[in-house]
């Protein structure tokens, strides 16, 4: 039997031996970071990105926490050989610069479609302006037909405006329908194109003219007056 002091020999859990996680996990190999950030020395060629793991193997840490070590303390750190340390850095770099390129792509097809997008609407902006303005056109043109109408039947100043108001006809109407529509406006409201219907006086009782009889003292016949004219008539007196 095996003496007391003699430690017994167990295996590992579930069978399987212990291997520890590494404290690191190497980003990537870059030139722009020239001293290692474990020992300090300078001048170095590249230096490896690491960053920090958790206890579970997980990142711990952002951009801002990564690691810039010579490949000698890379090594050291995740207890490798420099030669895994240099090739699993140049790996993880050439998906990095891949990944990074693929995004690029990515920002210009969206800043393209974006290009386009904006010039679509812009164009759509000019459309809608000169269509716009083309309305607005038609609308003077037509004010202006109008206007001509209602003038040439002799509406002026106030009453023109009154009278542009008052004529009501479709907005696409031609000249013509304007013409009937004006020329039955005159008709209804002749005021407003500087004419008036006179007024008719009522025939006045017993014969007598329209205006009624004439005024006294005017053209009264002088006392005697119809015997002369009767004598002058028969040649009885011939002076006046």
């Amino acid at each position: 039997m095996p003496s007391s002091s003699t430690p017994t020999a167990h295996p590992p859990p579930y069978g399987r031996p212990f291997i520890p996680i590494p404290k690191w996990k190497i980003e990537g190999i870059v030139d722009d970071f020239t001293e290692c950030g474990c020992c300090g020395r300078r001048g170095l060629k590249r230096t490896v990105a690491m960053m920090p793991l958790d206890a579970d193997g997980n990142e711990d840490g952002t951009a801002e926490d990564v690691v810039y070590y010579g490949t000698s303390c890379a090594a050291t750190a995740l207890s490798w050989t420099q030669g895994k340390v240099t090739d699993t850095a140049r790996a993880a770099q050439a998906e990095r610069n891949l990944t990074a390129f693929v995004q690029q792509q990515r920002d210009a097809q969206t800043a393209a479609l974006s290009d386009l997008e904006r010039r679509e609407q812009a164009a759509a902006e000019r459309e809608a302006n000169a269509a716009q303005r083309e309305t607005q056109a038609i609308a003077r043109e037509r004010a202006a037909t109008r206007r001509a109408v209602l003038v040439g039947l002799g509406a002026t100043g106030e009453d023109l405006a009154d009278a542009e108001r008052l004529l009501v006809v479709e907005d696409d109407a031609d000249e013509t329908a304007i013409a009937e529509a004006a020329t039955a406006l005159k008709t209804r409201r002749p005021e407003l194109f500087g004419s008036s219907t006179a007024a008719v006086l009522p025939a006045a009782p017993g014969g007598s003219p329209a205006g009624g009889p004439p005024p006294r003292g005017a053209n009264v016949p002088k006392p005697g007056q119809h015997g002369a004219d009767m004598a002058r008539q028969r040649g009885f007196l011939t002076g006046s």
